[in-house]
């Protein structure tokens, strides 16, 4: 018997044959191992599938109806499971959507909260700051009249001080406008002419020295005056006790002691100028009396 072998594709082909054709082949191969069997007659021999040729594409056509109904069956399912995949995705990210519309609300909310318990804790700030203000705002005008009034009263007692100084002084000054007379008096000479002799020469320098001592005296009289008027003034207006002062307060006492410091110059420049007027007519009426 001569040998027989497969192709090397005929696995393959076979095994991707349908099973139908695989079973139609199989069964005329058994037949035709049946008809080659001595017992069989020829003439009563029959195949199972007399057109097996017909009957294969039959086969072959109704797997490949199959195959197709099958891909499109698949094919459906494939796009029915996208359609839900699809779906399961919109309705997820929908749900994450809202969850963040959500949480984005809380979180509005609790800042506008947050934003209003800031709005009222700073309202309430502002209230017990303009309480307090309010409050220091009316002890410093409290004590601003306190000062106002002690400021008064230093000023009434400076005044009755200044009197009593110009009353104390008046006398001296008389005193020493009686020595200047007679010194004047002792001095002066006749009539006015140019010195011819030593003990003139000597009469008429003396003159000049006492001239110039009165001068000087008039100056330490005007002095003492001053620094006594300034010195009661400073023991009566020199606080007991320092006391720390605000900024309103520090300017209105500066004020005052502006308004103190032109008061006081203004009187001590008249003082001093009705001094030298008087003294100025004094000297001419003691020189023209020895004329």
């Amino acid at each position: 018997m001569a040998g027989y072998a497969f192709s090397h594709q005929f696995y393959q082909r076979w095994s991707q044959a349908p099973a139908q054709v695989r079973a139609a082949i199989v069964q005329d191969l058994k037949d035709i191992m049946t008809l080659l069997q001595t017992d069989t007659t020829v003439a009563e021999f029959a195949f199972t599938q007399p057109d097996l040729d017909g009957y294969l594409d039959e086969l072959y056509a109704q797997d490949r109806i199959q195959k197709a109904a099958d891909a499109e069956a698949i094919r459906i399912a494939q796009e029915q499971e996208r359609v839900e995949r699809e779906a399961l995705e919109a309705q997820r990210k929908e749900e994450e959507r809202l969850e963040k519309e959500q949480l984005e609300q809380e979180q509005l909310a609790q800042e506008r909260l947050e934003i209003a318990r800031i709005e009222a804790e700073a309202k309430q700030k502002d209230y017990e700051q303009a309480e307090l203000q309010r409050a220091q705002q009316q002890a410093e005008a409290e004590q601003a009249e306190q000062q106002a009034a002690a400021v008064a009263n230093e000023q009434e007692i400076s005044g009755d001080g200044e009197q009593t100084a110009t009353l104390t002084i008046v006398p001296q000054l008389d005193a020493e406008t009686q020595s200047l007379d007679t010194v004047t008096a002792s001095t002066a000479t006749p009539n006015v002419s140019a010195p011819t002799t030593q003990e003139e020469v000597n009469q008429e320098g003396v003159v000049q020295e006492n001239v110039q001592a009165n001068t000087v005296q008039e100056s330490l009289i005007e002095e003492s005056v001053a620094q006594e008027f300034l010195s009661h003034t400073e023991k009566e207006s020199a606080p007991a006790e320092p006391i720390a002062l605000s900024q309103e307060q520090e300017n209105f006492v500066r004020e005052l002691e502006v308004r103190i410091d032109d008061y006081l110059s203004e009187q001590m420049a008249d003082m001093s100028e009705n001094l030298k007027a008087w003294l100025r007519d004094e000297v001419q009426r003691q020189l023209a009396r020895t004329k």
